[in-house]
């Protein structure tokens, strides 16, 4: 696993452990309550964690941690409804999303009482949108038991959270592989490309401490991209994977570009590799009420932080969301309500504020990722994704409806903001089984089109929204390993390969396609077979240099030579012109 962020939780090796939790060892992202100050940072630690290779637009407000976006959200954690999977055409049936969320939820915890104490804090904001929405006709419910009866229901929000702390896939999926031979996670890992040819990836290549570093794949081997719907589609274009006009352009710039090869018949032309982005819009709105008294997650108040020291309990055990609902239009529109502990009226002093974000969780509104003519990689250069006519109508409509909901309850509007995006994206490589699908970027087995051994499993994947999207990306990620475990038991086993003898102290100039990484020269026997264009390699001071033939052969310290034999042949490749004394 190739993470281009650092640790985040202290499952991961995490150390940003805030001084008034010591001895304990738990992060700032193990603590629900240090949520907000994490996921929106001020002052030094803007952009910390979060994606910096896009350069439009932002900020954006994606993880670059262990764990991505899954170690620094709100932690909501929601089943979808089994129409969802209907409405978007996914490839799989609800029983099957429904079995896979069985299965993780196996590994991790879901509550919406997340206070080890089993109360719930910081209701005030709750109980007054209660009030306004029971005198609408919406229902109060379990919002998970209920998943298929959404529209005009509301509830305390579930999250994954479990004894007071953040239970993540970093933690719960992490933890149980790390102790597996065969895994490995290597952080600060930002890879350049995947090397492929006509769609058969067979290495992947990656910056490690300033330096170039080449995985290579065993024969059956694959790759799985899972680099979030805005990136995702930026490491396919990297390795000649997307639309003609993208490869076009990556490759005019030749060395900047190494994985998009000048020949253009060794590219994978597919044009909704990037396309059908989308983005959840919210409104952020405040209202004020005598009854609410807000609370600050960053201000850290004694009383919280002691009662969250001695027991895990109490505000700091959840972030700040405290209220969702939801409501459908007869137009297919689906509406949310989050509210919120907290005032949307920045600068504010006014304690009977709080927070009402109107989310539109299935806009019509797309665009695509793209690179630009200088280099930079961006997305909605066209402005297209929250600008869509039926959009704006409808989220501007539903947020004066909402407002009517509060007037005829005694809740005073404060203000609203513009609608912007949740950073809840998705889209840009849609799975189907339907070969007619003209969005279709992956197989149902979310293998990309094109290719023989690459598969996508995030939320590129989602042809639209749903809720808050965190469930279902888990589910895909559960789904994409199932295909991928059927992909590796059809795939023949790869011939037996063994290396001739180690030649101490020499060398075979040039020649070279690939390096790895190991510690002795007889490690380097298997990297070289995994790479079918691998005759021989060279190690020398922990690099395995792999080549393609054997060039001049000379005598230098400290290398280690050996060629490497495939498929039970008895001899090593030919080398022509060739005579040893």
């Amino acid at each position: 696993v190739l993470e281009a962020g650092g640790p985040s939780l202290q499952a991961t090796g995490g150390n940003e452990v805030p001084d008034y939790i010591r001895p304990d060892p738990w992060t700032i992202f193990d603590i629900p309550g240090e949520y907000s100050t994490l996921a929106f940072p001020n002052g030094g630690n803007v952009g910390r964690y979060r994606i910096d290779w896009v350069a439009s637009p932002g900020p954006l407000y994606l993880g670059k941690v262990v764990g991505g976006s899954s170690s620094l959200n709100g932690m909501l954690y929601f089943r979808t409804s089994d129409g969802y999977v209907q409405e978007t055409k996914w490839p799989y049936d609800a029983a099957t999303v429904n079995a896979n969320f069985a299965a993780i939820e196996q590994s991790f915890g879901s509550t919406n009482q997340p206070s080890t104490d089993g109360q719930w804090y910081l209701q005030e904001a709750y109980n007054i949108t209660r009030n306004a929405l029971k005198g609408q006709g919406f229902a109060e419910v379990d919002i998970n038991a209920q998943r298929n009866a959404k529209s005009k229901s509301f509830g305390h929000p579930p999250f994954a959270i479990q004894d007071g702390l953040r239970d993540s896939p970093a933690k719960t999926f992490y933890g149980p592989a790390k102790g597996r031979a065969n895994f490995k996670l290597q952080t600060s890992a930002m890879v350049s490309h995947v090397v492929q040819r006509n769609g058969k990836a067979s290495s992947v290549v990656y910056s490690f401490n300033g330096q170039s570093v080449t995985a290579s794949l065993t024969a059956r081997g694959c790759v799985l991209f899972a680099s979030g719907a805005v990136s995702t589609p930026k490491v396919l274009y990297q390795s000649g994977v997307g639309p003609r006009t993208q490869l076009q352009l990556l490759a005019k710039m030749g060395s900047r570009f190494p994985g998009v090869a000048s020949d253009a018949s060794q590219w994978v032309i597919n044009d909704n590799v990037g396309n059908n982005l989308f983005d959840t819009i919210q409104v952020l709105t405040t209202y004020k009420h005598p009854s609410m008294k807000p609370f600050n997650h960053g201000s850290r108040p004694d009383w919280a932080i002691q009662q969250y020291v001695n027991n895990h309990a109490g505000p700091m055990a959840s972030p700040d969301p405290v209220f969702v609902g939801y409501e459908y239009d007869p137009n297919g529109y689906q509406f949310q309500l989050t509210g919120f502990c907290h005032t949307f009226n920045w600068g504010s002093n006014d304690p009977t504020e709080f927070g009402i974000a109107v989310y539109l969780n299935n806009p019509k509104g797309r665009t695509r990722c793209e690179f630009k003519p200088d280099g930079t990689y961006n997305f909605n250069l066209q402005n297209t994704l929250y600008t869509h006519g039926d959009d704006v109508a409808a989220i501007n409509g539903y947020g004066a409806k909402v407002q009517q909901y509060f007037d005829a309850s005694g809740v005073a509007f404060v203000n609203r903001h513009n609608p912007e995006g949740a950073n809840h994206y998705g889209g840009s490589c849609i799975p189907s089984n339907d070969a007619a699908d003209g969005a279709r970027c992956a197989d149902g087995t979310f293998k990309v089109l094109g290719t023989t051994n690459m598969f996508v499993g995030d939320a590129s994947l989602m042809r639209t929204g749903t809720v808050n999207p965190y469930g279902f990306v888990m589910q895909i990620g559960r789904q994409a390993g199932v295909n991928i475990q059927k992909f590796l038991g059809k795939s023949p086993p790869p011939p037996p390969s063994t290396c001739a003898a180690i030649q101490e102290d020499t060398d075979y100039d040039g020649q070279d396609i690939a390096s790895t990484k190991q510690v002795s020269a007889d490690l380097c026997c298997s990297d070289c077979a995994a790479n079918p264009q691998c005759v021989l390699y060279v190690w020398f001071q922990g690099t395995c240099y792999l080549k393609s033939q054997a060039g001049a052969k000379s005598t230098a310290g400290g290398r280690r030579a050996a060629f490497v034999s495939r498929g039970g042949a008895t001899c090593s490749a030919i080398q022509e012109d060739t005579d040893y004394d």
